[in-house]
């Protein structure tokens, strides 16, 4: 039988210091259940929020993870591969939760168009893998279900840090796309066990995440968790993102512009080109110039994740 973390073994930040709540082998399988990032709390239209502010007057915390999994023989130096099978979603009540807040989101001052339109909720039925999401005026649009883990962390060496931002040393609330069944995200160990733990997930989510919320939902996540000995490793800075066709590099510092997060991501895929594929550094440079692919999470203040990869025909 699988193993399963449930929905209340959760928390709202990741520490060295947090205990696990379940102890696996490399290589074994875990379903772990998540609530959505309001923790429940959004459940009607009529809830509508003038900031974050005062969301946090009703929600009792932003982004939980459930967690933290520990991993027999994961030391300081190895890393994780968490691969993702499969991701169902609407698991407590068959909806998924989005919102506005005036202060919060891509187009907040200076760029606002929420001021004269006002705050807005949509609490949307998930059914037959779509959700209904309803428009002023011209009824009801289908919206392709498109599971996601928006949040992912291996634990960090020294500080607690809050589950709703990232960082890349450990990943973190990168909301990104890829993440999906079918792809593999490699995480570094900076705590014996590692301590994988994670949530926020997205029923669907588009490119840039421009008002800062997604589909948000809760889920059960099928993962598979695998050790690579620090000897074996081919990580080098960013968290990193693998499927069949390509291999990329998160480039996640947190508060830090878009454009540096680019060209952070660009380096380590340059740098893992040079290092393990066998590649001049100035012919992958170049190389990445042509065909490296860039897919943008979020597009706010200070959460501004990208993921650049390529394709693995390339790397001959």
């Amino acid at each position: 039988m699988i193993k399963r973390v449930n929905r209340d073994q959760h928390q709202y930040f990741v520490s060295p210091d947090i205990d696990p709540v379940l102890e696996i082998n490399p290589g074994e399988e875990v379903v772990v259940e998540t609530i959505d990032c309001f923790s429940g709390a959004i459940t009607s239209n009529d809830q509508k929020f003038s900031s974050v502010a005062d969301v946090l007057e009703v929600v009792t915390g932003l982004n939980a993870v459930s967690g933290p999994i520990a991993v027999r023989g994961a030391e300081v130096g190895d890393v994780l591969s968490v691969e993702v099978i499969d991701i169902k979603v609407g698991m407590v009540n068959g909806k998924a939760v989005t919102a506005i807040f005036p202060d919060f989101g891509g187009l907040c001052n200076p760029y606002s168009i929420v001021d004269e339109l006002g705050p807005d909720t949509k609490v949307c039925d998930i059914r037959d893998n779509v959700i209904e999401f309803p428009l002023r005026g011209k009824g009801m649009v289908e919206l392709p279900v498109k599971p996601m883990i928006g949040t992912i962390w291996s634990a960090p060496a020294a500080e607690r840090r809050l589950a709703y931002v990232y960082d890349v040393h450990n990943c973190g609330n990168v909301d990104c796309h890829e993440l999906g069944a079918g792809r593999t995200i490699l995480l570094p160990v900076q705590v014996p066990g590692g301590m994988v733990s994670l949530g926020d997930i997205h029923a669907c989510m588009g490119h840039g995440e421009i008002t800062g919320i997604a589909m948000e939902t809760a889920g059960d996540v099928h993962i598979k968790i695998d050790l690579i000995k620090a000897r074996s490793s081919e990580y080098l800075v960013c968290p990193q993102i693998e499927c069949p066709r390509t291999i990329g590099s998160v480039g996640c510092h947190f508060g830090r512009a878009l454009g540096e997060n680019v060209r952070s991501a660009f380096r380590d895929m340059v740098n893992r080109l040079n290092q393990f594929q066998g590649f001049d550094k100035m012919d992958a440079y170049q190389l990445l110039g042509q065909v490296g692919e860039v897919v943008v999470h979020q597009t706010l203040d200070d959460w501004n994740a990208v993921l650049v990869k390529v394709d693995r025909k390339y790397l001959v």
